[in-house]
C-alpha cells in the first residue's frame, strides 16, 4: 500500500485519484498521477535494497514479474554488461 486511507486501510482508487486531482491540479501538476507515486515508491524500495518479492508485496502484486515489468524494468544500461561486451569485442 502506497497511499493508505487516513485510518491506514486500503483506499478506493477513484477516491484517491479524485483527491490527488483536487490537490495537484490547482498547483499545475496536471501530469502527476497516483501511478507516479507507486513508481517512485517501487524505485525507492528497489534502491533501498529490498528484494523484488518485498517490493511486490508492498505494492500488492501477486506476481513478482508484474513488479519487474511494470515498475522496475527501467532499461538502464548496466556497467557489468558494457564491461563484458568490451571483453568479447576484443
Amino acid at each position: 500500500m502506497v497511499v493508505p486511507s487516513p485510518l491506514g486501510k486500503l483506499r478506493n482508487r477513484g477516491n484517491t485519484n479524485s483527491d490527488l486531482r483536487d490537490a495537484l491540479d490547482p498547483l499545475g501538476f496536471t501530469w502527476l498521477t497516483s501511478h507516479n507515486f507507486r513508481k517512485t515508491a517501487a524505485t525507492l524500495l528497489d534502491d533501498g535494497g529490498l528484494t523484488v518479492r518485498e517490493t511486490a508485496d508492498q505494492l500488492g502484486h501477486k506476481r513478482v514479474s508484474e513488479t519487474l515489468d511494470t515498475y522496475l524494468g527501467r532499461a538502464q544500461p548496466s556497467p557489468k554488461v558494457a564491461k563484458l561486451l568490451d571483453v568479447l569485442a576484443d
